[in-house]
């Protein structure tokens, strides 16, 4: 079948900014309702953030929908198109020039197979690629490429596992035990008993194959469940805190910070909602 190959530095819809530094063009592009994409690759890699809509998105035979907050990485030549429903889209694209991708090649493999985030660092290391792109200054080139560069690092992290070993049985008991309780005032001893090891092993395996401990793990499914409150729902922050496990707004608000680099507030601002 025919597939269209965009160049460098065009996407569809219509472009509301578009900005270029150091080897990385920022382009925010909306997008009609209805609007559909025909079949079509690109000729550099891209990422993209959902900021406001919801569609779906064909790649090969698989349609798979994609929504507000949502960050969806593209290789170069990857086929793909993209359907836009009810009031349209708005997108954030984030391209990199080969040169750019070739110096991040040299320390790790990234970008050559697609990728999607619903939620996590990924998600929050891209909306405030947002954030600098709706007021650039002086230092615009030099934060959004460190924030590139931070980005495409926890991806190529997310893709990497410990090679000529398979974790212990034991790890995923424990972050299914998380996964299911992070709302819960979990102790380590309760990780631990569930386990059946010692808690200082604990930590140290569970860094080993998550590149975290149990309680960063904790503190991001928290922020990651709240972040989605945050744009689903009325909730009040105070209501949002308290749902995510949080005894108090101000550790959530400062937590939320210190994990997403904005405040509940501005990342409720930030895709089309008030707080």
């Amino acid at each position: 079948m025919h597939r269209l190959l965009r160049r460098p530095g065009t996407f569809f819809g219509q472009t509301l900014n578009r900005h270029q530094a150091n080897g990385l063009l920022l382009v925010e592009s909306r997008y009609e309702p209805g609007f559909q994409s025909p079949r079509h690759a690109h000729e550099r890699a891209f990422c993209y953030l959902v900021v406001d809509g919801s569609g779906t998105q064909t790649c090969g035979n698989r349609t798979r929908p994609c929504t507000t907050s949502e960050v969806i990485f593209h290789p170069a030549g990857d086929t793909h198109s993209n359907r836009w429903h009810g009031t349209g889209g708005r997108c954030l694209h984030l391209e990199f020039e080969a040169p750019w991708l070739d110096r991040v090649r040299q320390c790790s493999p990234v970008l050559d197979r697609p990728a999607k985030f619903s939620g996590g660092m990924p998600v929050w290391l891209a909306a405030r690629l947002y954030r600098e792109l709706q007021a650039p200054d002086n230092f615009f080139a030099m934060a959004i490429e460190g924030l590139a560069l931070e980005l495409v690092a926890w991806v190529a992290r997310d893709s990497i596992r410990v090679r000529g070993e398979r974790p212990p049985d034991w790890l995923r008991q424990v972050r299914e035990l998380i996964e299911a309780r992070f709302r819960e005032p979990l102790a380590l001893a309760d990780m631990a008993r569930e386990a059946g090891v010692h808690p200082v092993h604990l930590v140290t395996v569970f860094r080993r194959y998550l590149r975290c401990t149990p309680f960063d793990f904790l503190r991001r499914l928290r922020i990651s469940f709240a972040a989605k409150q945050l744009l689903h729902s009325d909730l009040s922050q105070v209501e949002i805190a308290l749902n995510a496990g949080f005894t108090h707004q101000t550790h959530f608000c400062r937590t939320f910070k210190t994990m997403t680099g904005i405040t509940p507030g501005a990342y409720r601002q930030l895709f089309g909602r008030r707080p």
